[in-house]
């Protein structure tokens, strides 16, 4: 079973009030960046491709080693919302995204999506 990476956030202004604007992104990775100082560098690279759509939709970076590393970042936004709602619905749109079963390993960092 193929293995990817899932990053995911939520963040919400004006937390719980009518007047609230929510919004989730995830970015699913085939596969892993590598370890240490390489991951870093190719995190980089892959958040610089991220910033540049100008709407959802997939992403590919060589990191020098004959074999890019592809990746799909979507995202969405909600009114009124809250920020536990928007990370959640980050988590859960990131999942809807897979192709086909794999072991994902999801990065987060709400506490409480996590517990």
């Amino acid at each position: 079973m193929a293995t990817v990476e899932l990053w995911c956030d939520g963040a919400c202004s004006g937390n719980g009030r009518e007047s609230s604007a929510g919004g989730w992104a995830a970015v699913v990775i085939g596969g892993r960046l590598g370890q240490g100082a390489d991951a870093d560098v190719a995190a980089e690279m892959l958040a610089r491709e991220i910033r540049g759509l100008a709407e959802p939709g997939p992403v590919s970076i060589d990191v020098g080693n004959d074999r890019p590393v592809r990746a799909r970042a979507i995202w969405g936004h909600e009114r009124p919302s809250t920020n536990n709602r928007m990370e959640i619905t980050g988590l859960l749109e990131g999942l809807r995204a897979l192709n086909r079963p794999a072991r994902v390993l999801a990065s987060v960092d709400s506490t409480y999506l996590m517990k």
